[in-house]
């Protein structure tokens, strides 16, 4: 094989690596908070940082209360 095929082959890989790295490390906030009712609260948690929300239904929508924080 020739030393620019070689060349050629491996920036390609070199490339392709980059943009893997680049997709996988991208600040997507899909699915981030996850709703639960159980009644009498409303609950959310936000899967990024690990904090948990509590709403009561009395509150009429005013604010969340942060329960719980796993990470800083």
């Amino acid at each position: 094989m020739s030393g620019f095929r070689k060349g050629l082959i491996v920036g390609m890989l070199i490339i392709i690596g980059c943009g893997v790295f680049v997709a996988n490390t991208s600040d997507n906030d899909v699915n981030r908070y996850i709703l639960h009712d159980d009644g009498s609260y409303l609950m959310m948690l936000d899967t990024k940082s690990g904090s948990l929300y509590a709403h009561g239904f009395k509150d009429e929508g005013k604010e969340w209360r942060k329960l719980k924080e796993l990470t800083k």
